[in-house]
């Protein structure tokens, strides 16, 4: 979870729900982009450690558009919390990342992936229903479409295996993603 300080007040923290700003009351501030956030003051914390030896103060700076945070050596938690961060932000791009089918690659955005699930319910109910194959890829426009756009999976089956196989390559982002956390707590 990302932390964020505001530039009157930088301690981190989660973005509050509601903020007062100028008079008027801003709600839902944790659903604002970046830059709306650093046009209200708001700005995402990442901790960097220091060189171990290091002692003393270890201060927060507005850098760019993030605060940064010192951590002094030990700061166990700072530097877990960080690196559990860094592990979501590759999960979701790992997600997002496609996947191989068939000798094929499928888009795996949050988009295409509910799309692929829809049309896979469509290729059970058809299937349910007693529909051929050829009535089922007029129903899907003659076939699902790889990334480059080609027309590949045209049957019932075909379509409930790529289903089955957005499936495997989700179980394996977060297979991967479960491994680097514990990998992260044990440290």
């Amino acid at each position: 979870m990302t932390q964020y300080a505001h530039i009157d007040n930088p301690i981190p923290q989660k973005l509050p729900h509601e903020f007062q700003h100028a008079g008027g009351l801003t709600m839902g501030l944790d659903a604002m982009s970046a830059e709306r956030l650093a046009e209200l003051g708001w700005y995402p914390v990442r901790r960097e450690p220091l060189e171990p030896g290091a002692s003393g103060y270890a201060p927060i700076e507005l850098i760019g558009s993030e605060f940064v945070i010192a951590s002094m050596p030990g700061d166990l938690e700072a530097v877990k919390a960080q690196k559990h961060a860094e592990r979501h932000t590759a999960l979701i791009a790992a997600r997002d990342a496609g996947f191989d089918y068939d000798g094929h690659r499928f888009d795996s955005d949050p988009a295409s992936r509910e799309l692929i699930q829809q049309a896979v319910i469509g290729a059970m109910l058809a299937q349910s229903m007693g529909m051929t194959d050829a009535q089922f890829s007029t129903l899907i426009s003659g076939g699902w479409r790889n990334t480059d756009g080609v027309p590949v999976v045209a049957t019932i089956a075909g379509m409930i295996a790529l289903g089955l196989a957005l499936g495997a390559h989700m179980g394996r982002c977060d297979q991967a993603s479960q491994a680097q956390k514990i990998a992260i707590d044990t440290a």
